[in-house]
């Protein structure tokens, strides 16, 4: 019993890296450990391992790897030296199973701290990046692989990991393959309510809020007609009804990967069901703050500029303000972040495509953030008929003075822009600018008389009994006073 305890000590994980070379990492910090979707081949066969990802690097259990490999000409044994703390790998020997092996993928993200134990290789000590989850530790494939001299390579368009005992290790000195496909952004009506559907050119999903809770099965549906199982990135900008509220049952029905929100709580029962539903999928949440970047590769970065500030007085402000660039092109995703938020952000917020703040109210939008932004696009996602005014008359004109083109989801339903890095297109054409309204011409009539007037006590009138009309309404049934000439 005492061995097999301290077997289970060896679960070694080991991460997928595309660095070059096996070099020694000084760790000093907790991160966080999320379920790797990357699909593992082994000679040729695909195999299915307890792994995670941190910071962009897959991860899983050594002794996993190890029985896999058991019986090439690569393989390798992993036994426990529990005085010295210390892992002990032998090269060209049979793997011994403990049990244990090969038990699936894992589940739900998990916290990842620096490991301290040692590692002996063929008598010799040697250091590799490791870090320790659930008393297992995790250790990067490139490094075994140089180690142990078997091929490490990468399959990026079937987002595979490939494992090739019948060759020797190559350090990987390519650059991430460019990429191809399109960045998709659905901003899905959902009424008086925010949810924008976001597919990355390098394969992964966003979900930028949720809706009320009786759009959590339309929003679904939506995903189904797009093929999509998966949700990478999932952000809640702030804990109103109106773009959590759907999240609880998404989060229930389909794959997530990261979560993303800004630390401040509510008592609502809709934010607690949030945070029980994140709870039961086993996932942790990541704060989201101004200065995060949740994805940064060649031609594409997803960075988080606001908030800025711990504390506000106003639920609003606390809205994550996504900026997401591929290439030549940029989106700002405001949530529901207004005046102060806007003027506390520092990033540079210059933007093609920008998603106005709360629902096109009065409080957002001011025409100095308007003017950082500099968009050629606004879409405002809003209900029809609302009883808040949304969106507001000031709001409007500031973007129509700005020659800004404006969609709408409560007038022209889901719109979805789609960009390939340099050009932008639209599913539908933009609204016409409205024109300022103007105050309608009045006049005075008399309470007798065929006349209409400029004022009111002209000649012999009553101005008493004048009363006043439109211009239009009096040319119908009156003609133009001779005397005090008023307007024709």
């Amino acid at each position: 019993m005492k061995k097999r305890i301290l077997a289970c000590l060896l679960m070694i994980i080991i991460v997928f890296s595309t660095t070059a070379t096996a070099a020694v990492a000084v760790l000093t910090a907790d991160v966080t450990a999320k379920p790797t979707a990357s699909t593992v081949l082994v000679n040729g066969e695909s195999v299915s391992f307890d792994a995670y990802n941190i910071n962009d690097n897959n991860y899983f259990k050594l002794r996993d790897l190890a029985y896999a490999l058991s019986g090439t000409e690569k393989q390798f044994e992993v036994s426990w030296e529990g005085t010295a703390n210390a892992i002990i790998l032998t090269s060209d020997s049979p793997y011994t199973a403990v049990g244990g092996e090969m038990t699936g993928k894992g589940e739900g993200n998990k916290t990842a701290m620096p490991t301290n134990s040692k590692i002996i290789m063929d008598n010799e000590e040697v250091q590799f990046t490791a870090y320790n989850i659930e008393d297992n530790n995790y250790f990067k494939l490139r490094d075994i692989g140089a180690a142990f001299d078997f091929g490490v390579d990468w399959d990026g368009a079937n987002n595979t990991i490939v494992i090739d005992t019948g060759k020797g290790y190559t350090p990987d000195e390519t650059t991430p393959p460019a990429l191809t496909d399109d960045l998709v952004v659905h901003y899905i009506d959902v009424g008086q309510a925010d949810s924008i559907l976001i597919q990355l050119p390098n394969g992964q999903t966003m979900l930028i809020d949720g809706g009320e809770s009786n759009n959590a099965s339309s929003i679904l549906s939506y995903m189904r007609s797009l093929n999509i199982t998966t949700i990478d990135y999932l952000i809640a900008t702030h804990p109103h009804s109106d773009h959590i509220g759907g999240l609880p049952t998404i989060i229930d029905s389909i794959d997530i990967g990261s979560v993303y929100m800004p630390r401040v709580s509510h008592t609502t029962q809709t934010f607690e069901r949030l945070l029980t539903a994140i709870q039961n999928k086993g996932l942790q949440i990541d704060t989201a703050k101004a200065g995060v970047d949740i994805l940064s590769e060649p031609d594409l970065q997803i960075s988080i500029v606001a908030p800025v500030n711990e504390t506000y007085s106003e639920l609003n402000d606390y809205s994550a303000v996504i900026m997401i660039t591929y290439s030549n092109n940029t989106f700002l995703f405001m949530g529901d972040a207004e005046v102060l938020s806007e003027g506390q952000i520092t990033a540079d917020v210059s933007a093609d495509v920008l998603k106005v703040g709360h629902h096109g109210s009065d409080t957002s939008t001011s025409a100095v953030f308007l003017q950082k932004v500099s968009p050629d696009y606004a879409v405002i996602s809003v209900g029809s008929g609302n009883s808040y005014g949304h969106p507001s008359d000031s709001t409007l004109s500031r973007l129509n003075d700005a020659g800004i083109k404006i969609y709408r989801t409560d007038l022209q339903g889901t719109i979805v822009f789609t960009s390939d890095g340099n050009n932008i297109t639209v599913n539908t054409e933009p609204l016409p600018p409205e024109a300022p309204e103007t105050e309608p011409v009045m006049v005075w009539l008399s309470a007798t008389g065929s006349k209409y007037h400029s004022i009111n006590n002209c000649g012999q009138m009553n101005p008493d009994k004048a009363r006043q009309v439109t211009l239009e309404e009096a040319k119908k049934n009156y003609a133009p006073c001779s005397v005090c000439n008023p307007p024709q």
